[in-house]
């Protein structure tokens, strides 16, 4: 800092002599006194960061100049003639705009920082000229209470005004998220990205998320007006994206912050996991010829029959009771996830931007991977029937952000009459086709897509593979809990139980393992990759029930 501090007042030092020049004609004097401007000058920003230097600069000069102004006086009994016009020219002239021009940028800011309710009596008091009696009838309060609270205010602003806000990182560089991702349903909303309305919601987040503050700590922090923070925060609380503790607010989501070492060990670990269980699960497959099954209808292709059954069974887990989560101390979804006034219920991930971290996911195919996808209907007399998908960079882009629920219903119910054999009306065989859910041949449709009927070979599937997804991982017992462990320390206590929801699904319902066993399948050249006509189709399967 004192290189710098030298570097500035030796760029500026014939500005300060010929401004002391000006108005002190003593040629001694105005060496003493350009000398003491310049080690007051350098003293203070030896001190301290200054942010405006040049402001700074003008109200040593003034300080100094008006202690030499005193000392003479006192000296010959009064100021010279010349002293009083240089001392009235002086407030006339750059010093003194400068330095109003400051207090007022200042007084401003400060008035931002006050709370809601000062701001708004302080406003229409001294910039509307309101009297106290008009603002007391406009807000409904007593007189007594507007009275308190512009007292209140003013004490706040001199409070303000005597002390520098501190500047934080986050003012000049921001974050970003790269991904948000979310676990659950949609609502009106659609995606979790679209919660957060710009940049300053995805801060303020971020500011929040290892430790609670304020509007005014957050406005400090962001370097906003305060102003701006109150009405964006107002928004993420109503949607749950971040939690009030008395006048502090925390971030109520996950946000990873990815680290080299960390992303390289849970590559390294999902990679030795992932091929074992993939070689595993691909050689029981083909021993039993699944694809020739009578249990498997629809496309019976053995690539797109793989394509679909193998991601569906990485991302099975057998779902249990509250009763049965609590005996293996584990936490539902429902006990972790929040339900959105939009009407979705869902947990939100989000990861901040970093070079490695954007590179890493984009070699691993993330950043176009989305699912699972579960769209289950019910129908009468205990049938059902589930449109299970993923979607990655091998597939058409088919899962929009108000993907599911209502959007999928229709589908879903043409699905299950179609699979009934039932004739429908021709604009329906249109849109399944268009849709690359059926085809038509020769005079008949068939199904586009693998169907798995819900029996036993279901059963035997599922129980199977999930022994050979434990079988593996009771190999890197100890790998899996020291990661776990380490991810657990990293995370804040209020979003805790939310990233022991995650770390629980970690190789059982895992988009990650899901995906690793994709590209593994693919790299090796077991699962082929899709023509271009088949990707509106591809890793998508009909699980069906229907009594008989």
């Amino acid at each position: 800092m004192e290189k710098k501090a030298g570097k500035f007042i030796e760029e500026n030092l014939s500005l300060i002599f010929s401004f002391v020049c000006k108005r002190v004609s003593n040629q001694e004097d105005q060496q003493d006194v350009t000398q003491e401007i310049c080690l007051n000058l350098y003293e203070s920003l030896c001190l301290k960061e200054i942010r405006e230097p040049e402001h700074y600069m003008w109200v040593v000069a003034k300080h100094c100049l008006a202690n030499y102004y005193r000392r003479k006086s006192r000296e010959i009994g009064m100021m010279e003639p010349q002293m009083q016009n240089d001392r009235a020219d002086m407030q006339d002239g750059i010093l003194e705009r400068l330095v109003k021009d400051e207090n007022v940028q200042r007084l401003r800011k400060e008035i931002a920082y006050l709370s809601k309710m000062q701001r708004n009596v302080l406003v229409q008091y001294y910039f509307e000229g309101r009297r106290q009696s008009e603002i007391a009838e406009n807000l409904h309060l007593p007189l007594g209470t507007v009275k308190w609270h512009l007292n209140a205010a003013k004490q706040e602003l001199r409070k303000g005004m005597e002390i520098m806000r501190e500047q934080k990182t986050l003012n000049f560089a921001p974050v970003y998220f790269s991904r948000i991702g979310m676990s659950g349903s949609t609502g009106e909303q659609g995606a979790a990205s679209n919660m957060f309305r710009s940049t300053l919601s995805q801060n303020i987040v971020y500011a929040s998320y290892h430790e609670a503050h304020t509007v005014n700590e957050l406005a400090d922090i962001l370097a906003v007006s305060p102003v701006y923070v109150e009405s964006e925060l107002e928004y993420l609380e109503e949607m749950q994206l971040v939690c009030r503790q008395g006048k502090k607010y925390l971030a109520n989501i996950l946000i990873e912050e990815p680290k080299e070492e960390q992303l390289l060990k849970k590559q390294e670990l999902y990679e030795k996991i992932s091929e074992r269980i993939a070689t595993k699960t691909w050689e029981y497959l083909e021993k039993m010829k699944l694809w020739e099954r009578p249990e498997i209808g629809g496309n019976k292709d053995k690539n797109m029959v793989m394509w679909a059954i193998i991601p569906y069974l990485m991302a099975w887990q057998e779902r249990t009771t509250p009763e049965k989560e609590e005996q293996k101390k584990g936490l539902t979804f429902e006990e972790v996830a929040a339900l959105r006034p939009d009407g979705g219920r869902n947990l939100i991930q989000a990861t901040i931007k970093t070079p490695f971290a954007d590179r890493y996911l984009e070699e691993r195919g993330m950043t176009s991977f989305v699912g699972p996808c579960w769209n289950e209907r019910q129908f009468e007399e205990g049938d059902s029937i589930c449109l299970w998908l993923v979607d990655g960079k091998w597939s058409a882009k088919r899962v929009t952000e108000h993907y599911g629920g209502p959007n999928i219903w229709q589908d879903l119910a043409m699905l299950y009459r179609f699979c009934k054999g039932e004739k429908l009306p021709s604009e329906d065989y249109a849109f399944l086709c268009q849709k690359n859910y059926i085809r038509k041949e020769g005079q008949s449709f068939v199904c586009n897509l693998p169907i798995l009927y819900e029996g036993e070979l279901r059963d035997e599937l599922l129980a199977t593979v999930n022994g050979i997804k434990e079988e593996v991982m009771q190999q890197f017992e100890g790998e899996i809990a020291a990661y776990k462990q380490e991810i657990l320390q990293q995370v804040p206590k209020q979003v805790r139980p939310q990233q022991q929801f995650y770390l629980q699904q970690m190789f059982g319902c895992d988009p990650w393992l899901v995906l690793y066993t994709i590209n593994d399948l693919q790299n090796s050249g077991k699962l082929s990759t899709p023509d271009k006509w088949q990707w509106q189709a591809v890793s998508q399967l009909l699980v069906v029930k229907m009594e008989k």
